[in-house]
């Protein structure tokens, strides 16, 4: 069981520009990259992207990267 999912994580791995990012030493949570790439294939661009949830920042560090011309509003309805 755990080395089926192991292969599925090292294909999403491969599958995506991940690992080419990170080389390049930008540091990213693989979900969000994976999200916010496929999200970059289906449109043209945004100019504002609301990030609801915050909490420590993956997903905006990501959208930040790619929309990088958009205004990114993040913030935590729960902070601690």
């Amino acid at each position: 069981m755990k080395y089926s999912i192991f292969i599925k994580q090292l294909f999403v791995v491969a599958k995506s520009k991940w690992l080419f990012y990170a080389i390049q030493g930008h540091v990213f949570s693989l979900a969000s990259f994976e999200i916010v790439s496929n999200l970059k294939k289906k449109t043209h661009g945004f100019k504002t992207i609301l990030d609801v949830g915050f909490n420590s920042g993956q997903f905006t560090g990501v959208i930040s990267h790619f929309y990088s011309i958009a205004y990114i509003f993040a913030f935590d309805p729960i902070p601690n």
